[in-house]
């Protein structure tokens, strides 16, 4: 602790072993890292803590420290890569993958019978509300919502524009990203569309995103496609992929919980995706039920890895 309180900085490195073949019962950290964060943080304000895990923990130690990096298992240049983040040669730009829940008891899976499972088998009564699609409509406030991630810049989003389906069933959904900060630095813009109120499909869905590297005060407009097939949802009493008919909501932000841009889509009428064989017609028809595949596997889409900035690290 004399050394902590002796440096302008101080920086401590923590791990959580996981392995494939391993469930975790706990979202801490260890006792041990736990204390030692806390003690070092008492006497270093400008304490950075760098989470070396393959999932989120809980911090009760975050209001202390001045800078949190998530990295991910990253490899052994980890020491390089997390040189440049902290000295600032590099702008850190990732976002989670994952919700950082603040406690264990908002995670979705609270009884036993949800996890580990009893002799019956596992029951997944969560459904579909997986992840940050738990939090929304239960109205719980993560630590850290899905694609949350720090830059040391800022951005603003601007000019939502959120085109009609045209006859093959596909729109287009514009906005701009401006760097309104002093830095150069990476924003990843994530479109969500939510269902109509009848729908039994969680409130929000990310449905699209988009990395664009800009200067300081620099523009750019990024674009999203957006298809039937990102409307759809599974119909269990017609055996098949469906879009309800109503109006969809379209946001733009920077995370599940930060949607600046709000907009709508709409759709006529209830379009169906046989699961037959010999079923056909790809478009969408003019009929009161049109007929399409359902949504491809290869559509589904997912955030990419990287070193995560949780909270602002203090500049060097």
């Amino acid at each position: 602790m004399n050394l902590a309180a002796a440096s302008t900085d101080a920086v401590i490195v923590v791990n959580v072993a996981e392995d494939e073949e391993m469930d975790l019962s706990t979202l801490d950290l260890s006792s041990a890292d736990e204390t030692m964060i806390s003690g070092v943080a008492a006497v270093n304000k400008n304490t950075i803590v760098v989470l070396n895990t393959g999932s989120p923990v809980v911090m009760p130690w975050l209001p202390q420290v001045a800078g949190v990096f998530e990295t991910w298992y990253p490899g052994q240049t980890v020491g390089t890569a997390l040189a440049a983040l902290i000295f600032g040669k590099a702008d850190p730009s990732g976002k989670l993958p994952v919700t950082f829940p603040a406690s264990l008891s908002q995670v979705p899976a609270q009884t036993t019978a949800q996890w580990p499972g009893t002799s019956a088998g596992v029951d997944f009564s969560e459904g579909v509300d997986i992840g940050y699609r738990w939090y929304q409509p239960q109205n719980i406030t993560p630590l850290f919502p899905f694609g949350f991630g720090l830059s040391y810049t800022d951005f603003s989003f601007s000019n939502l524009g959120v085109g009609a389906f045209d006859a093959n069933g596909e729109a287009t959904v514009t906005a701009t990203v401006t760097n309104t900060g002093s830095t150069a630095g990476a924003e990843v813009a994530q479109l969500y569309v939510g269902d109509p109120a009848a729908s039994d499909d969680p409130p929000e869905q990310l449905k699209g995103f988009d990395r664009v590297q800009l200067n300081p005060g620099q523009s750019q407009t990024v674009t999203f496609p957006l298809s039937i097939y990102d409307l759809a949802s599974w119909s269990t009493s017609a055996n098949g992929w469906e879009a309800q008919a109503g109006t969809y909501t379209v946001s733009v932000g920077d995370s599940s919980a930060n949607r600046p841009l709000q907009g709508t889509v709409s759709l006529a009428q209830t379009l169906t995706g046989q699961v037959a064989a010999g079923s056909s017609g790809a478009g969408v028809s003019t009929a009161n039920t049109a007929v399409w595949p359902g949504p491809p596997i290869s559509a589904r889409t997912s955030l990419s890895l990287n070193v995560i900035p949780v909270a602002p690290a203090p500049s060097a």
